[in-house]
């Protein structure tokens, strides 16, 4: 075979590839939508706490807060980490003020404290985004400090303590609560056995991680119920809403055991995976925007209002065994409850 006719089979291939995958590309980021409409929002003088902000969704949150003015404290499970992590965003931005915090969520105590140190720091807050989040290993049942199932203790008990120990700093102005959740979560919450010490759990893989699931569905459900409750009360100026970034490549998966081919697979799908850049257009939206949002909806997904049965490309063909929604007001009110006897206080 003449050298011509090799490098026409060889390289062509791969250049029309190249187009195709910047052709969906392109596709995509018009139906994940971005929050520009907000680039003249001025944040200056606005205090912001965003957790897990040392990489991915939550970085990037920070970087789009503090681009435009805002006081961001940034933190991390260690203050080492959390000095670590603004060392990193400057390398990105120079603006904004940056502020390192210890915050654990898988800790109460470490919730505890931070708001302590929150409340003699500062006299408001203006946006809370609570983003931090884990995924282990299902086979690998893990515990928090005071002993509640991980996914569960992080992803939704730390962050129900954080924000209620923090309400009375968001009342004092016209403040956002942003709680980041995922639309891969269980239809139900297992009430009965909440850490998962009894009931058997069958399916080991990611995309059956009840565990995960349910601390997604304890999102939705605590912003339902916070939202009731803040209504109730007669509190108009805290805002509450749930947020779903979409399927974003991030270090969340590191520590599962994926299967051996997943090396081989991930070339060709990352294409259809959002940067965590695109990912935080979203929550910064729900931060941002005054005129874009619907005074009626809960979740915001690609930049706009999400309503249960709305299906998605590629995100809910990407998620496997995805559930049906059905966001129970009275599980909701048990939630709060539960998380109440939990934390070991009692909010109004």
């Amino acid at each position: 075979m003449e050298w011509g006719t090799l490098l026409w089979f060889s390289v062509v291939p791969c250049v029309v590839w190249a187009l195709v995958i910047r052709i969906i590309r392109a596709a995509l980021r018009e139906h994940w939508g971005v929050a520009k409409v907000n680039d003249d929002v001025d944040m200056r003088g606005r205090i912001a706490v965003v957790t897990g902000a040392g990489s991915g969704i939550g970085s990037e949150t920070v970087i789009g807060l503090a681009n435009r003015g805002a006081t961001v404290v940034v933190t991390g499970r260690t203050l080492k980490a959390a000095k670590k992590a603004i060392i990193r965003l400057r390398h990105r931005t120079f603006l904004g003020d940056l502020v390192p915090m210890k915050l654990e969520l898988s800790s109460l105590e470490s919730v505890t404290q931070f708001c302590d140190a929150m409340k003699i720091r500062f006299e408001r807050l203006d946006i809370l985004v609570n983003n931090a989040g884990v995924l282990m290993p299902v086979n690998k049942r893990m515990k928090s400090v005071e002993g509640f199932e991980i996914h569960f203790a992080v992803n939704h008990l730390g962050h129900f303590l954080l924000t209620n120990l923090l309400m009375p700093l968001l009342k004092k102005t016209e403040s956002r609560i942003i709680v980041i959740t995922s639309l891969n979560h269980r239809g139900s919450i297992n009430f009965e056995d909440l850490n998962y010490e009894k009931t058997k759990i069958t399916d080991f893989s990611m995309a059956g991680n009840v565990l995960y699931k349910q601390s997604k569905l304890a999102n939705i459900l605590f912003v339902q119920e916070l939202r009731r409750r803040l209504a109730s009360s007669g509190c108009s100026n805290v805002k509450a809403l749930a947020c779903c970034p979409g399927v974003v490549k991030t270090k969340i998966s590191r520590n599962l055991d994926l299967p051996w081919f997943a090396d081989f697979v991930r070339p060709f799908v990352d294409f259809l995976f959002k940067t965590p850049a695109q990912g935080a257009q979203t929550p910064l939206l729900c931060c941002l925007s005054n005129d874009m949002l619907d005074a009626n909806c809960i979740l915001y997904r690609h930049c706009k209002p999400w309503c249960p049965g709305d299906r998605s490309f590629p995100d809910d063909y990407l998620i496997s065994n995805v559930s049906t929604y059905n966001y129970s007001k009275e599980d909701a009110q048990k939630l709060w409850t539960d998380s109440e006897r939990f934390v070991g206080h009692t909010f109004d």
